[in-house]
């Protein structure tokens, strides 16, 4: 008699515990729908590339020409204007030679910043600006790329909710638009 019910209490309890996790499922934070027929599990997460955001630094420009200049040796001010002849292309780049998921980073910049940023810029040949010169200074100009600079933590998300790969803190320059750096010296 005691076999007996020792063995309707193994297959009972199993069977209630089973349906008490079914009845009331737990979940997570970070749980999505699976895959698998949209069932929600705990332990599920869209698994990916993430760049999360910790700051944004001053605009960087990456320059595409050498530096142009003009020295002013007169007494007087002058006002010089300085021409690019060359012309080049700006991609999303990080520190760290970190090779990244540009779609992934680009996503994060998009929904962190009202800005237009793009994967890649180009600049033209023949693009001009008007710089004022003090006597006897030089001026200095640079054509390039101002990119928007940001400073995050970037790793890959298990399905299992997981980060693997932790690439840890890096430096993202993102294209913006093409324009001139100008400085005297």
């Amino acid at each position: 008699m005691k076999t007996s019910s020792l063995f309707k209490f193994m297959i009972v309890f199993p069977i209630i515990v089973i349906g008490l996790v079914t009845l009331f499922p737990t979940t997570s934070a970070h749980a999505a729908s699976s895959p698998l027929g949209g069932i929600p599990q705990s332990n599920y997460c869209d698994p990916g590339w993430e760049y999360v955001i910790y700051s944004q630094q001053a605009n960087t420009h990456i320059p595409v020409t050498p530096p142009y200049a003009d020295y002013n040796g007169t007494p007087s001010n002058a006002s010089a204007q300085l021409s690019a002849s060359t012309t080049g292309t700006v991609s999303l780049s990080t520190t760290a030679g970190v090779t990244v998921d540009a779609n992934a980073i680009f996503a994060s910049l998009k929904a962190s910043f009202s800005v237009t940023i793009s994967l890649s810029v180009s600049t033209t040949i023949g693009n001009n600006i008007n710089i004022n010169i003090p006597p006897y200074t030089t001026g200095y100009g640079q054509y390039g790329v101002w990119a928007l600079t940001t400073t995050g933590h970037y790793y890959y998300r298990t399905s299992s909710c997981n980060i693997t790969y932790d690439q840890g803190t890096i430096t993202v320059y993102a294209p913006e638009n093409p324009g001139w750096k100008t400085w005297l010296g």
